[in-house]
């Protein structure tokens, strides 16, 4: 079942970076100047406006539904837009790709909180950082899990989590 989790997160980066590399290309192929600065900057303004406006959407789906399923949705509609974004650049409807990468960014930024978390120590109290590439087990709300820390960027951060056995 974790093989099948890392999977999907694959191809939730691998769509999402592949579009925005498209995407890109596809303006500097086709416009010039002016023109293509002015794609660039909607284009940029798309892809970074829905983290600003689903900030607190995007929270409580991360707290209220289990990590694993959010995770799996959103890999799973980001392989549905970015099919109909490449449609969409196949009949040169750039507007519509343009509306599509601005759904693909809302995407993104729902998707987004369910990849941290944090794990309580349950001697301690204390809660410790954990992000999902440092799972190595699928990990749900409840479960007992060991974990090594060690001092990330913000603090401690736990790594190596996994099913306590």
């Amino acid at each position: 079942m974790f093989e099948l989790f890392l999977f999907v997160v694959f191809l939730n980066s691998f769509t999402d970076l592949g579009h925005k590399i498209i995407l890109q290309n596809a303006l500097f192929k086709n416009f010039d100047g002016t023109e293509q600065i002015i794609y660039i900057s909607i284009v940029n303004s798309l892809i970074i406006l829905p983290f600003i406006l689903l900030f607190t959407p995007s929270g409580w789906l991360g707290d209220r539904f289990p990590k694993n399923v959010v995770i799996k949705y959103a890999a799973f509609a980001a392989i549905i837009i970015t099919s109909l974004i490449t449609f969409s650049y196949h009949q040169g409807w750039f507007e519509v790709a343009f509306m599509l990468t601005f759904i693909l960014a809302a995407q993104s930024a729902l998707y987004s909180p369910a990849k941290y978390g944090f794990i309580k120590d349950l001697e301690t109290k204390e809660s410790v950082f954990v992000h999902v590439n440092n799972l190595m087990d699928e990990i749900k709300e409840g479960n007992l899990v060991s974990y090594e820390v060690e001092m990330g960027h913000k603090g401690p951060a736990a790594i190596k989590v996994q099913l306590s056995k």
